[in-house]
């Protein structure tokens, strides 16, 4: 049985396309979000000092803990980048919207 595919109905809302393109709930990660919004910078450099605490542990810790202190921290790394890049692109937009006013 073909089921027919669903058209979107000109009396839609724009509202309603626009919560199509948020993400899944499982993909908002409300603690790193709050923290971003009290404070980017605090952020990013809160992610430094996580790095910086799992690479000694990968080194120093016992060696049942080591590769859980080295995977945590590789983790850390991916996402101080991504806050880097956000940062600094967030910066970027800010600056060339007040140059245009």
């Amino acid at each position: 049985m073909n089921t027919p595919q669903r058209k979107t109905m000109p009396d839609e809302t724009a509202s309603a396309a626009d919560e199509n393109k948020l993400p899944p709930d499982w993909m908002i990660f409300s603690a790193l979000n709050a923290a971003w919004i009290q404070s980017p910078d605090g952020t990013i450099k809160l992610m430094a000092e996580r790095i910086m605490t799992f690479q000694g542990l990968g080194t120093s810790a016992a060696p049942a803990e080591r590769v859980r202190a080295r995977l945590i921290a590789q983790s850390y790394v991916q996402v101080y980048a991504v806050l880097q890049e956000l940062n600094a692109t967030y910066k970027k937009t800010a600056y060339a919207e007040r140059k245009a006013t």
